[in-house]
């Protein structure tokens, strides 16, 4: 978060080049973390799915970008091959999706120096209540031994001994979208001939939704929302990520102010109108769930603010208990500052829990 603030000030081209170094050393920790993370989450059962719904070609589009960088710089193709016309709405976990997908375009893309990198999304069997959806990553790189395909998918497992050392990575990446897309109902394969490219394929089943098309494609931030002179109070114990989260909310011109427990949260509502609370959930005295609980058995002028919840905690469970405690969404640490601003954007144009 501080790397982000940083980077967001007037630098000269030495700093800029070694801030951008620790980003990227800190974002590649991070994804070991997440990895480890959710690899444990998967072994003790408690890696469960958001079921909502979403618009897949806007996914598919969204993961597109966020390749585009990276595939120009090792001046790769990258295609975008939709097959069929999709519903406009399906139901399913979005956010696992695009993990999985980020982990097979990520992959790809690492291991091809040259040629392309493609991604099909196929429709196989549609019913007037599900589809199933069949979904390919193709690329020209390094392929893969046959006599290594076997063991492509076991945990902490790589093509080969150097590949760790060249290329970096946990070798969890396919494990967990292995075992993703079985949680979904789904089923995941790979071909590859060594020195030819490799295609990895999924298809996975989903419910069809009921939203239209404006409900899922039109986002508070991208409607352009003002959030000038929007009150906000940080709930957060950490001085560390107090001025984080400050500085987050400044960049979106909110008028911010920071308390350290839930006592002081309680106290200052009584005094100042807040337009929303971003509430830490591990707190000393009072800690973040208790407090909201408060909240909500509160005066009528403080129980209906917005109250979105920011924790460190990764296993399931986590989101039921902030939402059952009557926190209004769910922010996981650490936070980046668009996933911040798309939060605060979309309860700001709610006004209320």
């Amino acid at each position: 978060g501080m790397t982000g603030l940083l980077l967001d000030t007037k630098l000269d081209a030495q700093q800029l080049e070694y801030v951008e170094g620790v980003r990227i050393s800190a974002e590649a920790l991070l994804n070991v973390i997440n990895d480890i993370l959710d690899f444990s989450k998967v072994e003790a059962g408690k890696l469960d799915l958001e079921i909502i719904e979403f618009d897949l070609e806007q996914l598919i589009r969204h993961t597109r970008k966020g390749f585009l960088n990276s595939t120009e710089e090792k001046n790769l193709q990258f295609e975008i091959d939709l097959k069929s016309k999709f519903p406009v709405s399906l139901k399913g976990d979005p956010g696992r999706l695009r993990q999985i997908l980020t982990n097979l375009l990520g992959n790809a893309i690492k291991f091809t120096s040259s040629g392309k990198v493609c991604l099909r999304v196929s429709s196989e069997r549609e019913t007037s209540e599900s589809v199933q959806i069949r979904f390919e990553v193709e690329d020209t790189g390094l392929g893969i031994p046959a006599e290594t395909l076997p063991k492509l998918f076991q945990a902490f497992s790589q093509g080969d001994s150097s590949t760790a050392r060249r290329y970096g990575g946990t070798g969890l990446g396919l494990t967990i979208s292995q075992k993703l897309v079985e949680l979904m109902g789904g089923s995941i394969g790979v071909e590859s001939v060594a020195g030819q490219g490799s295609l990895f394929w999924f298809h996975i089943p989903f419910q069809l939704g009921q939203k239209q098309a404006a409900d899922l494609r039109v986002s508070p931030s991208e409607k352009g929302l003002d959030l000038q002179g929007l009150r906000v109070l940080v709930a957060e114990d950490n001085a560390i990520n107090q001025k984080i989260a400050m500085a987050q909310l400044q960049s979106f011109n909110c008028r911010v102010d920071a308390v350290s427990n839930g006592m002081e949260v309680l106290e200052t509502l009584e005094k100042i109108p807040y337009d929303l609370i971003l509430m830490d959930c591990q707190m000393p005295e009072l800690d973040g769930f208790e407090t909201t609980r408060r909240i909500r058995n509160a005066s009528a002028k403080i129980r209906t603010i917005p109250i979105i919840a920011m924790t460190a905690n990764a296993m399931s469970g986590d989101r039921e208990r902030c939402l059952a405690a009557g926190m209004s969404d769910y922010l996981s640490k650490p936070v980046k500052t668009k996933e911040l601003g798309q939060m605060v954007a979309k309860w700001s144009a709610k006004k209320s829990y």
